[in-house]
C-alpha cells in the first residue's frame, strides 16, 4: 500500500514535471495571464486535463514570490485534492502550500474556492501568506473575518479564493437567507471548499450550530431554571448521579430518580411533569456535574465561554444551547443571559455538505468510515519526503498525582538541561495552572498557553522550538501552527538535531487514537528527531475508568513505588483501549450526524422555497415575511421535540427514531401550513 501511494505520488511529480522548465521561461507578466488562458480552455477541456499545468504554474509562482518551490509530496498532495480526497500530510509536510496549489486549481472554473481552517488567525496568516502566490498568477484572494465592513465582505466572497472559518462561513450562509432581496446577498452559491485542519473540523466541530436569533421576554423561564438550579445542588452526585464525562451527559440512577420525585412532589419524574421542567432538570444535572470551570467553559469577566474540549481554544461565535448555558450562568453565579429564539440555523456539518465539491487536508486521519460515510471523503496518505525519527514511549502509570508530577518535574529538567526544547500538554486549564505552579517551584522558566491568553498563540508557540525552551498549553492549542525546531537559526535547528529534538510530555491518555497521535506528532516534523512521553495518574478519574475495579485492585502495588510501564503486559490494552474509543466516536458521532442531518435537509428545503421566492418576485417580502416567520415557529417546536425526546432516551428509549418521526410530523404540518399563508398574505 505505502508503495502504491509513493508510485502514484511520483506519477504526478513526473506529470507537473514536464512542464516546469516552460513556466519558468515565462515572465512574470506571462505568468499572471496563465489563470485566464486556462479558463479559455475550460471551453473545451476538463478541469482534469489542466491539472498538471495549472500546478506546475503554481509552483513556479510558489518559487518567484515564495521563495518556496513545491515538493513532490506537496504536488502529491494538491493533486489528491483536486480529485476530491481528504488528503493526510503529517506536521511540517507543507500542507499549507498544498492547500493553496489546490484551492488555485480548484477556482479555474469560476463560481470561487472557499479554504476553510480552524481560527481567524489562521485564516490571516494563510490568507497573506498565500495571497502573492495567487496574485502571481492573475487570481485573486480574500478572507472573510470579524468586524468586516459589508462591502469588504461582499468583496470577499466574489473573490476566487476566499479564506473563512467554518463558524463565519455558516453564520454568512444563515444571512444570505434572512436578505429580502437578490442583491443583498453576501455569498455566491457554494461550489467548492478545501477544508483544512479537516480532523477538527469535520468531526469534533461537526456539531456545532451557526445560529440567527432575536431576544424574548423569558421571566417565568429563568424563575423555573433559578428554583430548579437550587435543587439540583443539593444532590449527592455519587449516590443520585451517573456522569459520562465524554459526552458532558447526567443522568439520575433509581435513587436519584426517586430523590428528585419527592423533592418536586411529582409522583412519576418522567411521565408526571411538563416537558418544560424535565429541560429545566436535564439542563441542570448537566451545567452542575457535566460542564466543569477550565475545562468545558471559562468565565472571563464575568462572561462564559465554551471551550473547545480538543484544542483548549474559545470560540466566540459558538455557544452551548440556551435553556444550558443560562443553567452554567446560573451554577455561577451570573445573571443569565437574554433567552433567545432562534430564527435560523445550520450545523457545521450541514453547511459543508451543502458543497458539491469538497475536500480536506489534515496532520492526522483515522477516522475512515466516518469521513467516508458522513461526507463522501476517501483517504489519501502521502508519504513524509524523509522519515519519521520519533521515539514514542508507552504510558507510564503513577499511584499518585504527586509522584507523576515530580516524574514530570525530572523528566523536564534532564532534557532542558540538554537545550532540548519541551512540550507539555495538559488535560485541562485547572491542570495547566497547577502544573505551572510545580515549575516555577522548581525553577523552571515557561511559557502558558491556554484559552485564557489565545490571542498570543501564535507568539508563544513560535517560541516553543527554540533551545531550553518549556512550553505548556492545554490539549492540543497551537494547532495550524508548526513548532520550529531552532526557529529559523540554522545553527540552532543542528545543534537541537544533535541534542535530540523535541521533547513532547503529556498528562492525559486522550480519548482517541487520533488525538494522541496528533499530540506525538508535534515532534519530529520534516525528519527532525524527537520524543514524546504520556504519564498518567491512577487518581486521575479519566484514567482510572479505563480499568475495572478490579484490575485496579491488581494494579495498586505494582504502582506504589514505581511507575508502571505499560509497555509490559499492558501495552497492547491500552492500544485496544484507544482504537475501541476510536470506533465508539465514529458510532456515536455518525449516530448524531444521522439526527442533525434531519433539521439540516428541512432547512434546504425551506431555504429554496426562500429563493425561488426572492428570484421570482419583483417584491418577495408578503412571501419571504410568511416563510422565515413559519420556519422560525417550526425551529422552536423542533428544538422542543428533540429536548423531550433525548430526555426520553436517557430512560432506554430509542429517542433517535422518535425524533426522526416527530420531526417529520411537524415538517408535514409546516408544508401544509405554507402555502395558504402565502395565498392569504398575497391576497391581503
Amino acid at each position: 500500500m505505502f508503495w502504491g501511494r509513493r508510485r502514484a505520488a511520483d506519477r504526478i511529480a513526473e506529470e507537473v514535471g514536464a512542464f516546469e522548465d516552460a513556466m519558468r521561461a515565462l515572465t512574470d507578466d506571462e505568468l499572471g495571464r496563465r489563470t485566464e488562458r486556462f479558463r479559455a480552455r475550460l471551453a473545451d477541456e476538463p478541469l482534469d486535463a489542466l491539472l498538471a499545468e495549472a500546478l506546475a504554474a503554481g509552483r513556479e509562482a510558489g518559487r518567484r514570490v515564495l521563495g518556496q518551490r513545491a515538493g513532490d509530496a506537496q504536488i502529491a498532495g494538491a493533486a489528491a485534492m483536486c480529485r476530491g480526497r481528504l488528503v493526510e500530510m503529517k506536521t511540517g509536510e507543507g500542507k499549507t502550500l498544498a492547500v493553496a496549489l489546490a484551492a488555485y486549481v480548484w477556482s479555474l472554473p469560476n463560481g470561487g474556492v472557499h479554504v476553510i481552517t480552524a481560527n481567524d488567525y489562521l485564516v490571516e496568516r494563510d490568507a497573506e501568506w498565500m495571497r502573492p502566490l495567487y496574485e502571481a498568477l492573475g487570481a485573486s484572494c480574500a478572507l472573510v473575518v470579524p468586524g468586516m465592513e459589508t462591502r469588504d465582505w461582499v468583496l470577499a466572497y466574489r473573490a476566487d479564493i476566499t479564506y473563512v472559518t467554518t463558524s463565519a462561513a455558516a453564520s454568512d450562509y444563515l444571512l444570505n437567507h434572512a436578505f429580502k432581496k437578490a442583491g443583498e446577498r453576501l455569498q455566491r452559491p457554494l461550489r467548492r471548499a478545501i477544508v483544512d485542519e479537516a480532523d477538527l473540523l469535520l468531526i469534533d466541530d461537526a456539531e456545532y450550530y451557526a445560529t440567527r436569533s432575536r431576544t424574548i421576554e423569558a421571566d417565568e423561564f429563568f424563575l423555573r431554571y433559578r428554583n430548579m438550579a437550587a435543587t439540583v445542588a443539593r444532590l449527592d452526585p455519587d449516590r443520585h448521579c451517573i456522569v459520562d464525562p465524554a459526552l458532558n451527559m447526567v443522568t439520575l440512577n433509581d435513587a436519584g430518580v426517586a430523590w428528585m420525585e419527592d423533592e418536586l412532589g411529582v409522583a412519576d419524574l418522567y411521565q408526571s411533569t411538563e416537558p418544560e421542567l424535565q429541560r429545566a432538570l436535564d439542563d441542570s444535572l448537566r451545567a452542575r456535574f457535566g460542564y466543569h470551570r477550565d475545562h468545558d467553559y471559562v468565565v472571563v469577566d464575568g462572561v462564559v465561554s465554551q471551550l473547545n474540549r480538543n484544542t483548549g481554544r474559545v470560540d466566540q461565535l459558538v455557544r452551548l444551547p440556551d435553556g444550558l448555558f443560562q443553567a452554567i450562568e446560573i451554577k455561577e453565579g451570573l445573571d443569565p443571559s437574554p433567552l433567545r429564539q432562534v430564527t435560523g440555523e445550520i450545523s457545521h456539518r450541514g453547511l459543508l455538505r451543502l458543497y458539491p465539491h469538497l475536500a480536506a487536508a489534515t496532520g492526522t486521519a483515522v477516522e475512515e468510515r466516518l469521513y467516508r460515510e458522513a461526507y463522501g471523503l476517501r483517504i489519501e496518505r502521502i508519504p513524509t519526503h524523509r522519515p519519521v525519527l520519533r521515539v514514542d514511549h508507552a504510558p507510564l502509570f503513577y499511584a499518585t498525582e504527586t509522584r507523576r508530577t515530580k516524574a514530570a518535574l525530572d523528566r523536564i529538567a534532564e532534557r532542558r538541561a540538554t537545550g532540548r526544547p519541551v512540550l507539555v500538554v495538559t488535560g485541562s486549564i485547572a491542570q495547566c495552572t497547577q502544573f505551572s505552579a510545580a515549575l516555577r517551584e522548581r525553577g523552571i522558566p515557561h511559557e502558558v498557553l491556554t484559552a485564557n491568553n489565545h490571542r498570543q498563540e501564535a507568539e508563544i508557540i513560535s517560541r516553543a522550538g527554540r533551545v531550553g525552551t518549556v512550553t505548556l498549553v492545554t490539549r492540543m492549542a497551537g494547532r495550524g501552527v508548526d513548532i520550529r525546531l531552532g526557529g529559523d537559526d540554522p545553527d540552532e535547528h543542528a545543534a537541537l538535531v544533535a541534542a535530540g529534538g523535541l521533547y513532547v510530555l503529556g498528562f492525559e491518555l486522550t480519548r482517541n487514537r487520533r488525538l494522541e497521535l496528533h499530540m506525538r506528532g508535534r515532534a519530529g516534523r520534516r525528519g527532525d528527531p524527537g520524543e514524546s512521553d504520556v504519564l498518567l495518574s491512577m487518581e486521575d478519574p479519566f484514567t482510572a475508568s479505563m480499568f475495572t475495579e478490579t484490575a485496579r485492585r491488581r494494579m495498586a502495588p505494582l504502582v506504589k513505588d514505581e511507575p508502571f510501564d505499560s509497555a509490559f503486559l499492558l501495552a497492547r490494552a491500552v492500544r485496544r483501549g484507544l482504537d475501541r474509543a476510536t470506533q465508539d466516536l465514529e458510532l456515536r458521532t455518525l449516530d448524531r450526524f444521522r439526527v442533525n442531518e434531519i433539521q439540516d435537509r428541512q432547512m434546504e428545503e425551506v431555504y429554496r422555497l426562500r429563493d425561488a421566492a426572492i428570484d421570482g418576485h419583483a417584491d418577495p417580502a408578503p412571501a419571504l415575511d410568511v416563510i422565515d416567520r413559519l420556519w422560525g415557529e417550526h425551529l422552536v417546536a423542533l428544538r422542543d421535540v428533540r429536548a423531550e425526546t433525548t430526555l426520553h432516551g436517557l430512560t432506554g428509549a430509542a429517542w433517535e427514531a422518535r425524533y426522526r418521526q416527530e420531526a417529520n410530523r411537524l415538517l408535514r404540518a409546516l408544508r401544509a401550513r405554507i402555502e395558504p399563508e402565502l395565498t392569504e398574505a398575497a391576497v391581503a
